[in-house]
Parts: structure tokens; C-alpha cells; sequence
């Protein structure tokens, strides 16, 4: 295309030759990744540590949004789960699953359950089907400004904590809408139930659930080298038993959220500010 300076960021934590740009500045969200790429033979000058990609308001309020998740822990106050569905909607019989699970939880206010159908139609009405099958209440956002009144009235530092439906389903006929509706939902939610997927980077304590291509385990093992995601949950019933430990042994939960404070002041999550600043001085 006539480019000469190009910079090319890698998603993955699996190193492969097909996720590199010959003759770009390469660069990794992290060192076991930068390490792997170099025994592959891939040149130095090709290759660097930038850290993780994530959306600018997430890591600008990263440590604000630990400690009031810290403070919500001490507070015993019922706890958020965000589970995103993917882009190609592969988790469906596992989210059905979970939610038979939690459902006393759901129903006795322990847990509130934000579920990002994305634009996926069919899933959404699978979901609608399911909950009112078990007798399980929930509200419905598919707009905008209906997703940013939401955001605003149960944010960690509104005045007055308002009232929750058990589960929350987001769905959206617009796909950016779809898309970035999590990394909204991210900043009022206490734990990302998520394969580890791009969201495994994320600066927020997370629950893995079952990977839908091998290559994603390097991208759970990552969170877990940083303390703040769990192991990944091949079954149901062990993200069942995940959630009982987060939410029934405050410590764990607030390890996570100590590391991630850590890991924020180690510049861990700045990769697409170090990003930006290495493009302006090849200018």
C-alpha cells in the first residue's frame, strides 16, 4: 500500500507468524509473548512491549473504579457480573448453563447478571425464554441513551444505589453499539465472567470461562501471571464454584483488585497510550 512506517498491534498472547507485519514495529502486550516471537526468530528491531490495549476511560479510572470496587467488597454489597457473548455467539448452551446455576443467587439478590447479547437476535430471545422459564426477572437495554442512563444511575460513585433486576440483557441491532457496550459496562460491574478473549487484558478482576480457540489460553495465563483472573473454567459448574469463592471469600476478590491497582501503577495497561506516543516519533 506505500507505507512505510507502520505500526502493527498484536491482540493475541499466542505467537504466531501469521499475526506479523514483515518490516512493521511489531508490538506485544507482553513479555512472554515478546520472548516467544524472538526464539521464532523474529528480528529485534521488529519487535516490542507496549502492554495491554484498553479503551481510555477504562484505564484513566482504573485505580477510582478498584477501590470503590474494594469499597463495595467491604461493604458486602451484591455483586455485578458482566458476561459478554463473543462475536460469533459460541457461548450460548454455556451461558444458559451458568445462569440454572446461579439462579437462587440471581433471585435472593446476592448477584446481578449484565449479559451483553451484542447484536446476536437469537441469542437474545434464547435468553428471554430461559429466564422466564426459571422465573427469573430482567430488564432490557437496546439503545444508546438507554445503556448511558444506565451506566450513570448504578456507576460506583452515584449518590443513591438503585434498584437492580436480577439480570440485565443488553442487545443491539447496531454492531458498534453492540461492541462497546462492554467496556461501559465494565466500570459498574465487580467481576468480567469472559473467555479469554481481547477482555483478558482488561484491567478489572475476571472469571474465565471455557476458550473458544486453543490459541486463548495464553491470554488467560496472562491474567493469571498478573493476579487478577482466575484460572479458566472448561464447565459450568466450575465457574459455578468460581463465582461461590469470589463472592463468598472477600479476600480473593480484593487480591484481585489490589493487583490490578499494582499492575495500573506499573504502566501494565497503558500499551495503546505507549502505542500512540512510538507512532509520533517515527513522524
Amino acid at each position: 500500500a506505500g507505507f512505510t512506517n507502520v505500526i502493527h498491534l498484536i491482540c493475541d498472547n499466542f505467537p504466531q507468524y501469521y499475526l506479523l507485519v514483515p518490516g512493521a514495529l511489531n508490538l506485544v502486550q507482553s513479555p512472554s509473548s515478546y520472548h516467544k516471537f524472538i526464539d521464532m526468530g523474529v528480528p529485534k528491531e521488529n519487535l516490542q512491549i507496549a502492554g495491554h490495549w484498553v479503551s481510555e476511560p477504562i484505564v484513566t479510572n482504573v485505580e477510582a473504579d478498584s477501590k470503590a470496587r474494594l469499597d463495595r467488597i467491604e461493604k458486602r454489597k451484591p455483586k455485578r457480573l458482566l458476561l459478554p457473548i463473543g462475536g460469533a455467539g459460541a457461548q450460548k448452551n454455556y451461558t444458559l448453563s451458568f445462569i440454572d446455576l446461579i439462579k437462587n443467587k440471581l433471585k435472593n439478590g446476592e448477584l446481578h447478571l449484565f449479559i451483553n447479547a451484542g447484536d446476536h437476535a437469537n441469542i437474545f430471545e434464547t435468553l428471554k425464554t430461559e429466564l422466564a422459564k426459571q422465573g427469573i426477572n430482567y430488564h432490557v437495554v437496546s439503545d444508546w441513551n438507554t445503556l448511558l442512563d444506565f451506566c450513570k444511575t448504578h456507576s460506583f460513585d452515584a449518590k443513591v444505589e438503585s434498584k437492580i433486576a436480577p439480570v440485565t440483557i443488553f442487545s443491539y441491532a447496531n454492531y458498534f453499539e453492540a461492541f462497546t457496550t462492554t467496556d461501559y459496562l465494565i466500570r459498574v460491574s465487580d467481576i468480567l465472567v469472559t473467555k479469554p478473549s481481547e477482555l483478558a487484558f482488561y484491567p478489572v478482576p475476571k472469571l474465565f470461562i471455557r476458550r473458544v480457540g486453543d490459541h486463548e489460553a495464553a491470554s488467560a495465563f496472562r491474567s493469571m501471571e498478573l493476579g487478577e483472573g482466575t484460572t479458566e473454567c472448561r464447565e459450568p459448574e466450575h465457574a459455578f464454584e468460581m463465582v461461590k469463592l469470589l463472592t463468598e471469600q472477600n479476600q480473593i476478590l480484593q487480591r484481585m483488585n489490589e493487583c490490578v491497582i499494582r499492575n495500573a501503577r506499573d504502566g501494565i495497561y497503558d500499551g495503546a497510550k505507549n502505542a500512540v506516543e512510538m507512532a509520533m516519533k517515527l513522524l
